[in-house]
């Protein structure tokens, strides 16, 4: 179960796809310090055009979101870690970790915080990353263990990803306001079809 062959957050993928298509206007692309909230925030006051966001789709009634592709947790630990070698992993066996994760607000670690409180259990956020990607190295440096989405898990030596169980589903899905632009689809187009070749 170490970490192989994942797609990373930092793979531009798609872009040159996008800027193979006919002029639309200028492709701009940025992060939100405050994650998918931050970002369904910037899309209805027109910021943006277009966002990935790691939210459930019902909970963005007013934007028109189309989703990309749904990913398990998994757990992230050192490989030398006790529970490094089980099958699956249930989040209360983690509860007295350190944790690693994103700043609140991102998509993910809503659903998280959710997920624990449903469970009942408490734990104590050491380390936050906003770059979702890094968090794998973080685990390796020995900062704590951490709960990503599978898509978004990247190799990192040392490093293995363990499923949760319950299954913890995230969406990551692509949202806009009502009747986006034509530069909005065509870019949305673009992450459909790349999300459907990563699936299959």
């Amino acid at each position: 179960r170490l970490l192989r062959n994942r797609p990373t957050r930092r793979d531009p993928e798609g872009v040159p796809a996008l800027r193979a298509q006919p002029p639309l206007g200028a492709l701009r692309l940025i992060p939100s310090p405050a994650g998918s909230n931050g970002l369904a925030d910037d899309l209805r006051h027109g910021r943006v055009d277009l966002a990935l966001m790691g939210l459930p789709p019902a909970e963005l009634p007013d934007l028109e979101t189309v989703e990309l592709v749904r990913s398990p947790f998994v757990a992230l630990m050192r490989d030398n870690h006790p529970l490094a070698a089980e099958r699956t992993v249930a989040l209360d066996r983690l509860a007295a970790e350190p944790w690693i994760d994103a700043p609140l607000g991102f998509g993910h670690r809503v659903l998280i915080e959710r997920a624990l409180v449903r469970a009942g259990i408490t734990r104590e956020v050491a380390t936050e990353v906003s770059a979702v990607g890094d968090i794998p190295a973080f685990v390796a440096a020995g900062f704590g263990v951490a709960l990503v989405p599978a898509v978004l898990a990247v190799e990192t030596p040392g490093v293995v990803a363990v499923p949760v169980t319950p299954a913890l589903p995230w969406p990551l899905s692509a949202s806009s306001r009502p009747h986006p632009g034509p530069a909005a689809l065509a870019l949305r187009a673009v992450m459909v079809e790349r999300f459907s070749a990563l699936s299959t």
